[in-house]
């Protein structure tokens, strides 16, 4: 079968120079869904490109087929330490819509919840959110990110607590305390006004 030749030259053209050839390209990868490992490494791969038109094509295209592959994800996890932030924030983008089941992967995750980028923390915290990790490990760092300078880091963390539900009763005082902040809703009202 020709298939995996012609979902990888598809791959290769989502990484072309010419803006039509990539369209091309990510409109059929999104339609035929390609589950060909070597396949969906490309694609990873596109996620560290310098085009930013390239990496959202690569991220949309994953997010949309949920690889569980560990060498596709490890390229989309080694992403988080990448040293562009946009790069991080697909990333963790990615790996919200793929929710991974690996462990190593949350831990990972979580990590990110103390970029130095606001963006790719709220991210993280939303992430989190969304895979539910049952680590007490993970949800002490969301208990931290409860006092992130960020309002939004702070809003996604207690979201991604009150979704996950931790046992702990320290994570549950430190929630309670983050919820009745009289600042909180301050902070919420001058974050409207600025927008």
């Amino acid at each position: 079968p020709m298939e995996p030749e012609i979902h990888k030259a598809l791959a290769k053209a989502l990484g072309d120079n010419n803006h039509y050839v990539r369209e091309s390209a990510a409109w059929s990868l999104r339609n035929i869904k390609p589950t060909n490992q070597e396949v969906l490494l490309e694609i990873a791969k596109l996620l560290k490109h310098e085009n930013a038109d390239i990496r959202y094509h690569a991220f949309e295209i994953l997010a949309l087929i949920k690889p569980t592959n560990q060498e596709v994800l490890l390229e989309i996890v080694n992403l988080l330490k990448h040293e562009n932030a946009d790069i991080r924030y697909n990333a963790v983008q990615a790996l919200e819509e793929i929710k991974p089941t690996e462990p190593k992967i949350h831990k990972d995750l979580a990590k990110a919840l103390s970029d130095n980028k606001y963006e790719v923390r709220k991210s993280a915290a939303k992430a989190l959110a969304e895979i539910k990790p049952m680590d007490p490990e993970i949800h002490k760092a969301l208990a931290q990110a409860l006092s992130d300078n960020n309002y939004d880091v702070r809003e996604y963390a207690a979201y991604a607590l009150a979704e996950i539900k931790p046992m702990d009763p320290e994570i549950h005082k430190a929630l309670a305390q983050a919820l009745m902040d009289p600042k909180r809703s301050e902070e919420h009202t001058s974050e409207l006004q600025s927008h």
